[in-house]
């Protein structure tokens, strides 16, 4: 998924809440699965509240961001 980074969307959007609320919702429903999810910022990537398998460098246009891999259990 490529959610939301602000740049696009603009800044007033608690980003954190939102990523927050997806990391729940893979909790809640897609366990046994894995989870590939663009961050634009990096600093996003540890509001999921899952811990990440592999983070994969990605430049998308002008973002210097990762590719946060998570095992959903």
């Amino acid at each position: 998924t490529n959610p939301p980074y602000g740049k696009r969307i603009g800044k007033n959007l608690r980003m954190e809440d939102f990523v927050k609320q997806m990391g729940d919702f893979l909790k809640q429903n897609c366990k046994g699965s894995t989870a590939y999810i663009y961050f634009g910022r990096r600093e996003l990537i540890k509001s999921v509240g899952l811990r990440t398998t592999r983070k994969i460098p990605l430049r998308n246009a002008n973002l210097d961001g990762r590719i946060a891999v998570y095992e959903i259990y």
